[in-house]
């Protein structure tokens, strides 16, 4: 009887790399727009960013310079992760 393969992980060094240099050049824009924040607050604000379904999708530049069009609107919108469900059952 053999054992079941075991599945790999998405995660690879590249993809490791990848985030990182997103990570950096999100956090480079961030600083850019908003010089008041500390480098760490920066990297604070990329990690979120990064987590987020809709600016990761993203180029960090495009997402910074997305997220900033949509916090200067008079009532900014939440930005929270989609559903990965279907619809609430109540």
């Amino acid at each position: 009887m053999s054992r079941p393969e075991r599945r790999k992980s998405s995660r690879t060094p590249d993809a490791a790399l990848e985030e990182a240099a997103w990570l950096e050049r999100c956090r480079a824009r961030i600083l850019a727009v908003t010089p008041d924040l500390s480098a760490e607050e920066a990297g604070e604000v990329a990690r979120s960013m990064r987590s987020s379904e809709r600016t990761a999708a993203m180029e960090p530049e495009a997402a910074v310079d997305f997220v900033v069009s949509q916090m200067r609107q008079d009532v900014p919108p939440r930005f929270e992760r989609r559903a990965t469900g279907g619809p609430a059952k109540g």
